[in-house]
């Protein structure tokens, strides 16, 4: 996970007073509830319980580590239900836990929000870069559901390229159970996350946890 940005891991900052170096606690460590900045970045409130302690199952450990360092892009799959957004939530949590920024964002909400911003007018722009922003980790939340048009599939491909251009952190989640699956329907984003890391949820269907998804 990566440090914060403020105390590059420290925990604690020196303050400018004049060379004493007075220490104190970064905002980074400062207790805020783990709930409140999953919101702050975005998350609906129905996920907000998605934590690592909540999480049912084994924790991917050794995926989650590369995030960030060396792999820039984590594909979760999985059936409806498996718990995909629980997961890509609560590694969220971890990386703000870590004292980094996190993105969090509904696929199909977020392109219809972004094509009524360009039929009235303004704003679109503003959204596609929020979405391509560096120093955050982006999580885009059920790909492909529900989008079901050239436009739609061209600004995630866009999104997604630019960002793993740039090493910047993103993890996606997709309806389908593997690479394979996501091949047959969108053979450009099956190759970009074949570069990644690929987590597959198995299983039934979790929705009877609180928030899984």
């Amino acid at each position: 996970m990566p440090d914060c940005e403020v105390c590059a891991g420290r925990g604690w900052v020196v303050a400018a007073d004049g060379g004493n170096g007075l220490a104190r606690r970064c905002g980074c460590r400062s207790g805020r509830p783990l709930a409140e900045r999953l919101a702050a970045a975005g998350v609906w409130e129905e996920y907000l319980g998605c934590t690592r302690e909540s999480w049912r199952g084994a924790w991917p450990e050794a995926q989650v580590g590369e995030l960030g360092r060396g792999r820039h892009l984590c594909t979760i799959f999985g059936r409806v239900g498996s718990g995909k957004t629980h997961l890509a939530t609560a590694i969220l949590g971890e990386w703000l836990a870590g004292g980094g920024r996190g993105l969090w964002r509904e696929a199909s909400t977020t392109v219809e929000e972004i094509k009524r911003a360009m039929a009235g007018g303004g704003g679109g722009d503003r959204l596609i870069d929020e979405l391509k922003a560096g120093g955050r980790l982006l999580v885009l939340d059920d790909l492909l559901t529900q989008q079901g048009t050239d436009w739609a599939e061209f600004l995630v491909s866009h999104v997604l390229r630019y960002r793993q251009g740039r090493q910047l952190a993103t993890v996606i989640t997709v309806n389908v159970t593997d690479l394979v699956d996501l091949d047959k329907i969108e053979p450009r984003l099956s190759s970009r996350c074949g570069a990644g890391i690929v987590i597959s949820l198995g299983g039934g269907d979790r929705r009877t946890a609180r928030g899984a998804g």
